[in-house]
């Protein structure tokens, strides 16, 4: 048997207050970024496209996609570089 119950949506307290704070300051450039093909640091604001393809990195929390282009430049093996290749290429 499923017992149903409602919730109430409580407002932001101070733990959802702190955990947004740290978000801006880990991520302060928030929303959709474009990345260069050749410095993943180089960085603007995304502007939708007509056409072509898209190759979309979803980070988890407290983190950023800086980072993980970095580790995917990063691998001694060139994997990463061959993956950012192909999907650059493709």
């Amino acid at each position: 048997m499923v017992d149903g119950r409602k919730i109430a949506i409580l407002g932001a307290g101070r733990i959802g207050e702190s955990l947004i704070a740290l978000d801006d300051k880990l991520t302060p450039n928030q929303g959709m970024r474009a990345w260069s093909t050749t410095d993943p640091h180089d960085a603007h604001e995304a502007a939708p496209v007509k056409s072509g393809r898209i190759l979309l990195f979803v980070h988890g929390t407290f983190s950023n996609t800086e980072s993980l282009i970095h580790g995917l430049k990063a691998n001694p093996r060139g994997l990463g570089e061959e993956f950012l290749g192909k999907a650059i290429d493709a």
